[in-house]
């Protein structure tokens, strides 16, 4: 199994949206603001994850209902969470969880956590942002650090992107269209590349719904370092939330599906009646 995990699966692999690399100064809110129209606090995904045709594991997305104040900002704090089911917890145990602090108002993250339990491997990672230096300092089980890093405006972290991500307006994309985007995740600022497809509608649990089809252009060396090719579906509606993710690995595939959500934005538009 890669060793990204499977809640990696949902939480790296919607990374979307173009930057817009902005400078900010210190004591100021990191400039521009972003505007969410999206998601909220108390948002909860729910989500069916697949290796093969065995059901592997359930993940989780949460945005806590309490804002949180980080560096003197407003915060999001978002959860999202990855658990094998019994079953595959026989032959392979994952219990992972990811933590962001996210700026409500500019949607960058101050504050990222990750923790990870897969087999026999467990990991812990911190790393604080100071978005108007351009730093990054992280901790982990392996470097107490800190160690501090340069990264480019407005870098998101692996969980935080998934939300920037869905503030994007896809509405007037093209077939062929090309979104470019960074963030930090391991010790580095990876370079990622999302195509958009087209529109479809897909069956998820025995619902139809309107998607948006996107594919990122894997890279040597990036993020995505599996085999074979990667889709992600979002709904075609205001929440933008994924509703199914398919990845090839170098044995086999994992397909992550949509199953319930609560506390949504905006009512769910893109299912099919």
């Amino acid at each position: 199994m890669k060793r990204l995990g499977m809640f990696s699966k949902l939480a790296l692999v919607p990374l979307l949206g173009m930057f817009l690399l902005t400078s900010m100064s210190d004591g100021q809110p990191p400039s521009p603001k972003v505007t969410n129209n999206a998601f909220q606090a108390g948002e909860v995904i729910e989500y069916r994850i697949h290796y093969g045709a065995v059901s592997a594991g359930v993940a989780r997305l949460e945005v806590k209902p309490k804002l949180e104040k980080v560096n003197g900002r407003d915060c999001f704090h978002m959860v999202g969470m990855g658990v094998s089911s019994k079953t595959f917890g026989l032959f392979f145990k994952v219990n992972d969880r990811y933590e962001t602090y996210m700026d409500t108002e500019t949607l960058v993250p101050h504050r990222f956590k990750r923790r990870i339990e897969e087999g026999n491997l467990k990991h812990y990672i911190e790393v604080e942002f100071d978005q108007s230096k351009h730093k990054a300092s992280e901790r982990s089980t392996t470097v107490p650090g800190p160690v501090h890093y340069d990264v480019p405006p407005m870098i998101q972290d692996a969980m935080s992107a998934f939300y920037f991500a869905r503030t994007q307006d896809y509405s007037t994309s093209k077939p062929g269209d090309v979104s470019h985007f960074q963030n930090f995740i391991d010790h580095k600022v990876h370079d990622l590349d999302v195509q958009f497809l087209g529109r479809e509608v897909i069956e998820v649990g025995g619902i139809k719904y309107k998607t948006v089809k996107l594919k990122p252009l894997l890279m040597e060396g990036g993020i995505f370092t599996h085999q074979g090719e990667m889709y992600i579906w979002i709904s075609d509606d205001e929440n933008r939330i994924p509703i199914r993710v398919e990845s090839g690995l170098v044995i086999g595939s994992v397909q992550v599906d949509f199953a319930k959500a609560t506390n949504l934005r905006h009512p769910m538009t893109s299912r099919v009646r």
